[in-house]
């Protein structure tokens, strides 16, 4: 059944939703450097160019003019012919001066006629809406002083008296707002916009397909961990947050709250067993893993102990002196509590791991960074089944950018994802290869390129994108619902572009989809929370009702080939399929996804409303996913950004992130790993590797407003895990006798100090290299774990014993430096030749005064 019961549905009624597949994909560069909003080389990116607003005061989500409109609700959310429509707006005069005979009305646009109308038409200017009721009774506002009116209209009522509605679809809706500022005529001051979905009465003779409905339902929150945490071991570090936003959001009404109790709400009520079926949470593995450790407690401050100031644990430091001005979490017990109602959520309910801190897929690509790959795609899942005490959904991967670039593709392949049973991805130098400087380690694998030896994986990697970043081979782009292979074992699911971007600018944070076409692009702060949402609802309407039609258009084409078998015989021809299924329509709202409880809940009354109705049916993810790789599966298809993103990570981040990626993999490389002690190298290393990946976090980076303030986290982030990758490479140093080094001969040894502030053994060689041009010397040597060695070097080495000076400095027994080069001054006492004269000269002297003494003794 779909929203265009009623009206038979034809080859003409989907031609709308049939242009998106000639709809050309744009390839676009990303930004190379952070850049604010109102920057002229990217305002039009965020909709500045955009027809609404030019005949309006509302700018950026305030008013220049007197007058700001805020829609409060729409009634009924899907209205029938005979229904009135109400809206509750709020009028607030935001001048310093009395504005007088202010009225409002209604206005509607055309229908709907098809989805990708739902976004462009809301970014037209006012006169696009041509069906205009009468004005409403007048009143006035003093400076500052709000009003909440409601304004009604029958929808099936010929314009003025009503909207004109008689045919099921989704309208464009706005609310116009006229009045006297000051001393000044009446004229236009503000308006707001919606959608109406209408829908009519079932057609007995001409019932469409029902629609196949899937829900992911996110769970994602910024988690402020202090950079430059370390790995510890057999438990982990304790957490140290810079602030308690976790805690407030996982507390009774704050988001993560509400996101899990409306859920909760909704799977308890009377649609819970078709909600349950047809949700599939998606869960930030950083998000999970940061409540369990809250649960057992953590500490907040601004900063964090150095894990290599003191010879001792980073835990062993805490609660005396130095602990940085650590105060404890007051989160614990909301941790707790929150992280049981979700196990048992997960229990028994569709679950999936987002990219770790819901990191944008793109820019962990861009990297080329086997270890960020492998953690920010893969490990999420393995988090989750452990955390979550569930089993995941595998290989299912949802970009919160909504899209893939060429460089991602070749990253998501099953064989990568075989690469988390390894806790070691790159093959690090072991204590074996490491123990001779004679014996060269193996150059680590390029991580250019995923490693081929990587185990395969039968299994088959499916990607959630909008469909029109989708290109076929015929040029045309995907539909939503439809399947198309990247690469082998690489498969791309088409979700409804125009939803997700409608979804995306819902809730008090909202988002510009960086897929969405430019024309349809417009500030989203001119809207209300409680108008998106309802455009939100009626673009979901427009997507179920598309793929009906579609589906009939289908079905009725072969029944008219069926019909009209031309020359074929019955045996000869194929059997038609039982029943023409509909493509499916995977509503995924954004990983930060900041609505309300009343939004999230007429969300939800939306989405039962629709099983209520008949006009879809409720489907577990994996079994759309299934379905559609047989059923609608388009072949070969590209994958590429289809519009500029104004929120994408810029290319300085990513070479910065790769960078400090390639020093903390150089840092991993100095330790060997000892059987005695559980703590490795890549546990050590993996919570810096993260941060990294909190660093490409899309949390509101598609929010206008706070945009700027998450690049500056994002920057803020890097700097701290560098900072922190500097302290524990420079804890590895070579300790000189100073600037000068007095040797009691020629033939002394020379003494130096190797320290040790890692967990782990550090192989090294000592490099001594003379003034007079040698080759340096090598001297091996291991530092053991949070210690010191002293290393005797042989002067005899490289005729060393003449130099007056020597250059030494510390490097891996691959030849990576470690150390900076320090030059001594060598200075030693009496000769070795003038010592043996010496003594050769007091021998004699013995010898002749004993033979002296002898012969005086005989006498």
């Amino acid at each position: 059944m779909s929203v265009y019961r009623g009206r038979r549905a034809t080859a003409a009624s989907v031609s709308c939703a049939l242009l998106a597949v000639v709809m050309p994909v744009v390839a676009t560069a990303q930004p190379a450097v952070p850049t604010a909003p109102d920057d002229d080389s990217i305002a039009e990116q965020w909709g500045s160019a955009s027809a609404r607003g030019s005949e309006s005061y509302q700018v950026v989500g305030e008013s220049m003019g007197p007058l700001a409109l805020s829609i409060d609700s729409v009634s009924p959310q899907v209205a029938a012919p005979e229904n009135y429509v109400s809206v509750q707006v709020t009028v607030r005069n935001t001048s310093e001066q009395k504005v007088s005979d202010i009225a409002l009305r209604l206005q509607r646009g055309e229908r709907l006629n098809g989805v990708e109308d739902a976004r462009t038409s809301l970014a037209n200017a006012e006169n696009a809406f041509g069906y205009v009721t009468n004005f409403g009774d007048s009143f006035s506002l003093k400076p500052k002083e709000r009003k909440t009116v409601t304004v009604t209209a029958p929808v099936d009522a010929n314009a003025p008296e009503g909207l004109s509605i008689n045919e099921a679809g989704v309208y464009p809706l706005l609310i116009n707002a006229n009045g006297a500022p000051g001393n000044d005529i009446v004229q236009f001051l503000a308006e707001t916009r919606t959608l109406l979905p209408v829908n009519t009465p079932p057609d007995p003779e001409n019932e469409a397909p029902d629609v196949p409905l899937s829900l992911v339902w996110p769970l994602a929150e910024t988690v402020p961990v202090v950079p430059g945490e370390t790995g510890d071991a057999p438990e982990a570090a304790e957490l140290i947050m810079s602030d308690e936003s976790l805690a407030r959001s996982l507390e009774p009404g704050g988001r993560l709250d509400t996101l899990l109790a409306t859920l909760e709400s909704g799977m308890s009520g009377p649609n819970g067993a078709q909600l349950k079926k047809a949700t599939c949470v998606a869960i930030d593995p950083e998000t999970l893993d940061a409540v369990v450790r809250m649960s057992d407690g953590y500490l907040v401050g601004a900063s964090r102990p150095s894990p290599v100031k003191k010879s001792q644990r980073l835990r062993d430091s805490w609660g005396n002196n130095d602990n940085e001005g650590l105060t404890e979490g007051t989160g614990a017990e909301a941790a707790a509590d929150w992280l049981a109602r979700f196990r048992s959520i997960a229990s028994d309910t569709c679950v999936f791991s987002l990219p770790w801190a819901s990191a944008e897929v793109n820019a962990i690509a861009k990297t080329n960074d086997v270890e960020l790959v492998s953690e920010g795609l893969f490990a999420g899942t393995e988090v989750v089944a452990t955390q979550a005490e569930t089993t995941p959904l595998n290989n299912v991967i949802a970009p919160p950018e909504g899209y893939l670039t060429p460089e991602s593709v070749r990253w998501l392949s099953p064989r990568n994802n075989a690469l988390r049973a390894s806790s070691e991805l790159t093959p690090y130098p072991s204590a074996e290869t490491t123990a001779s400087p004679e014996q060269p380690n193996a150059e680590a694998q390029d991580p250019a390129t995923p490693p081929e030896s990587a185990p395969s994986d039968s299994g088959v990697t499916t990607a959630l994108v909008a469909g029109n970043s989708l290109t076929r081979d015929d040029g045309n782009i995907a539909l939503s619902g439809e399947t198309g292979v990247l690469a082998e074992n690489v498969h791309a699911f088409a979700v409804p572009g125009a939803l997700t971007a409608a979804l995306a600018a819902t809730g008090s944070k909202p988002e510009q989809a960086g897929f969405s076409a430019l024309e349809g692009r417009y500030d989203l702060a001119l809207d209300s929370s409680q108008a998106r949402m309802q455009t939100a609802v009626g673009t979901l309407h427009q997507e179920i009702a598309d793929s009906a039609a579609a589906a009939q258009v289908m079905a009725e084409q072969a029944e008219t080939e069926e019909a009209t078998p031309g020359e074929e015989t019955e045996a000869e021809r194929p059997t038609p399929e039982p029943e023409q299924t509909a493509r499916s329509v995977v509503a995924v709202p954004p990983t930060s996804w900041s609505v309300s409880k009343d939004d999230v809940t007429a969300w939800l009354t939306a989405v039962s409303g629709t099983f209520d109705a008949g006009t879809t049916t409720p489907v577990p993810l994996y079994e759309v996913i299934n379905e559609s790789a047989t059923k609608h599966n388009i072949g070969s298809v590209k994958a590429a950004a289809p519009n500029p993103d104004p929120g994408a990570t810029p290319d300085s981040e990513v070479l910065h992130v790769q960078q400090l990626s390639r020093e903390l993999t150089s840092l991993a490389q100095f330790m060997a790993d000892d059987p005695n002690v559980t703590l490795t190298r890549y546990g050590f290393t993996l919570p810096l590797r993260r941060d990294l990946l909190r660093s490409f976090s899309s949390e509101w980076r598609r929010n206008r407003a706070e945009h700027v303030a998450m690049d500056t986290r994002a920057r803020s982030i890097r700097n701290g895990a560098g900072s922190m990758v500097d302290q524990l490479r420079n804890s590895v140093s070579l300790v000189t006798p100073g600037g000068l080094f007095t040797r009691a001969t020629g033939m002394s040894p020379i003494v130096v100090l190797g320290r040790n502030g890692l967990p782990l053994p550090v192989p090294v060689v000592v490099r001594v290299k003379g003034d007079g041009g040698d080759e340096a010397s090598k001297h091996s040597a291991v530092l053991p774990a949070k210690g010191s060695v002293t290393v005797q070097l042989d002067p005899q080495t490289h005729g060393q014993t003449s130099h007056k000076s020597l250059e030494m400095w510390l490097e891996t027994p691959a030849g990576t430096q470690i150390s900076t080069p320090t030059d001594v001054a060598i200075r030693s006492g009496v000769s070795t030749t003038a010592i043996i004269i010496f003594t050769a000269l007091l021998a004699i002297g013995a010898l002749i005064f004993g033979a002296t003494r002898s012969r005086r003794f005989r006498k």
